[in-house]
């Protein structure tokens, strides 16, 4: 900051106004106690703050918009491949069909054969000695 020998102050109270000048540097300014150069930072602060609002704003802005962009997105694939997901979940519930039907059939044999199924061990355990005589 650059040192003048002497500094003005111009001052506007109602309909008067006059300026005085003074000698050397000015070191603080207080209206009405307060120093000026407090309303000033308080102001900045603001200033920074509503800087940041705004920034938070158009960045929740931006995520709503990209939400709703791919939920029309998906809405809109879902909408054109409707009989492609519906004639997939078709075979796949076909194919469900079969196989439990197959392991109802190979269950019951295996269960007619001397196994039974162990929910504890997951496996199917052989229950008593099923197996034929020898012949002699």
């Amino acid at each position: 900051m650059n040192n003048p020998a002497t500094q003005n102050i111009t001052i506007l109270h109602d309909t008067r106004e006059w300026s005085t000048d003074l000698d050397g540097e000015i070191g603080e300014i207080r209206v009405d106690g307060t120093r000026l150069n407090d309303i000033h930072d308080l102001a900045r602060k603001v200033e920074g703050v509503a800087q940041s609002i705004k920034t938070l704003v158009l960045c929740l802005g931006a995520i709503v918009m990209i939400c709703l962009i791919c939920n029309v997105g998906m809405a809109t694939w879902i909408a054109f491949n409707h009989d492609y997901i519906t004639e997939t979940i078709d075979e796949q519930r076909e194919k469900i069909m079969s196989i439990s039907h197959s392991n109802g059939l190979k269950g019951g044999k295996l269960r007619s054969l001397g196994w039974i199924w162990d929910t504890e061990a997951n496996d199917w355990q052989q229950i008593g000695n099923t197996s034929l005589s020898p012949s002699k």
